[in-house]
């Protein structure tokens, strides 16, 4: 999209605060210190003050021991503290839904079910979207999955984590950071290398963050996709683990409301260390640009050209597309609570809706049952129309192979639903 523009280099900055920050370090920072060092010494004023053999003071001295063993964790074992804490936050909800599940099936009447149901939901869905934008990580990831599956989810999750990925999204990460990553990757100063860098990020994810540059020796405009950091990756992979233990504890309950939640989770959990190494990022962009060409798709559908010489495995620079995102098109016409309308240009070349959905039937057609290999996050923000109309698919950090008797199994199954 347009986004911001690249604007001129922001000054070099001592990296200390980013590296001490709870983005890139464990939550033990010296600001988390100091805010338990300011609460500690409150407390032992007012134990002070009660007495020392008094009732209340025994009270504040179990209260304090609890505050530091959990300041301990947070700071030796951050992503135990982690896990811990989501568990105690997410266990309330699990507990209702498993008595609210007997209670609620003891009533005949379908409506009055079905309002009890809601009224459930509506208490699970605001306090799963506080985790959400609580804890981010892994979980922004999970309300962009459920946030958009309407056929499955009930609509007032929909709604909360719709509201919780926008609202909140993936927190992006200090700029002097990303100067000190891309510096190392290239060599030499930011400077030296762009001509513009823009200090606020264009899009942040939950693995990497996107900047607009423009390259100085080219002057060709360039997106730089910057790895957030390993304490991100570390939290990120806990994050899933958590996941999943929660996944089988529903499915355990009998709460999973029939859909394969393990199966998923473990599905990201497969896929997503390979977002950490964006050189094979850059891989998949390449032989996806081919195979488009090959399939006589690359006239209508298109990816961004890679800068092979300024990447590496934790910094992607690939081409910038000007153009407007399908995430921007669908949220437009839901302001104006109109039906969406595809961009001038898209609707000059495509000839309507209909002939942009069979392109991208096509095309995932073909990557699924003729390569085995296909772009596993195609949701409205990682498609886009370009300025000539083209259809332009971004962040190809997510993939999937498929074995050709998978790919078989999945051919049998359209077949048989083509022929209902």
């Amino acid at each position: 999209g347009e986004g911001a523009e690249a604007s001129s280099l922001p000054p070099a900055r001592d990296l200390a605060p980013a590296l001490a920050s709870a983005t890139f370090g464990p939550p033990g920072s010296a600001r988390l210190l100091a805010e338990l060092a300011a609460e500690r010494d409150v407390l032992e004023a007012l134990r002070r003050a009660l007495g020392d053999d008094s009732q209340a003071a025994h009270v504040l001295n179990s209260f304090l021991a609890a505050k530091a063993l959990a300041a301990a964790l947070r700071v030796f074992l951050p992503l135990v503290s982690r896990k811990l804490r989501v568990a105690q936050r997410l266990a309330p909800v699990y507990a209702r839904y498993f008595f609210e599940k007997r209670r609620i099936q003891g009533i005949r009447d379908p409506e009055a079910r079905s309002a009890a149901w809601g009224r459930v939901h509506e208490w699970g869905a605001i306090r799963v979207a506080a985790v959400v934008t609580d804890f981010g990580g892994f979980y922004t990831k999970v309300s962009q999955i459920f946030g958009s599956a309407t056929q499955m989810v009930p609509p007032a999750y929909i709604r909360r984590l719709l509201v919780a990925e926008h609202a909140f999204g993936a927190p992006p990460v200090p700029f002097e950071l990303v100067r000190g990553i891309v510096e190392r990757q290239h060599g030499r100063p930011l400077e030296e290398v762009y001509s513009e860098f823009s200090f606020v990020p264009e899009a942040t994810g939950s693995v990497a963050q996107v900047h607009f540059a423009v390259v100085r020796e080219t002057g060709q405009e360039v997106a730089v996709k910057v790895l957030k950091g390993e304490w991100n990756r570390r939290s990120l992979m806990s994050d899933i683990g958590t996941m999943l233990d929660g996944a089988h504890f529903l499915k355990f309950l009998g709460l999973d409301g029939g859909i394969d939640l393990p199966t998923i989770i473990l599905s990201y959990q497969q896929i997503v260390p390979a977002e950490f190494d964006l050189s094979q990022e850059a891989r998949t962009m390449r032989r996806f640009a081919a195979l488009f060409q090959q399939w006589g798709l690359a006239e209508r559908m298109a990816l961004p050209e890679v800068i092979d010489d300024l990447s590496d495995e934790s910094v992607l620079v690939a081409e910038r597309v000007r153009g407007t995102r399908l995430v921007d098109v669908l949220q437009d016409a839901e302001a104006e609570g109109a039906l969406p309308a595809l961009p001038p240009e898209a609707e000059d070349f495509h000839g309507g809706w209909g002939e942009g959905f069979r392109l991208v039937f096509e095309a995932w057609g073909r990557m699924v049952f003729l390569e085995g290999a296909f772009h596993t996050d195609p949701h409205p923000g990682n498609l886009m129309f370009d300025e000539m109309g083209r259809l332009v698919v971004l962040d190809w950090g997510q993939t999937k192979e498929l074995r050709r008797e998978r790919r078989v199994a999945l051919a049998r199954v359209v077949q048989a639903m083509a022929a209902e």
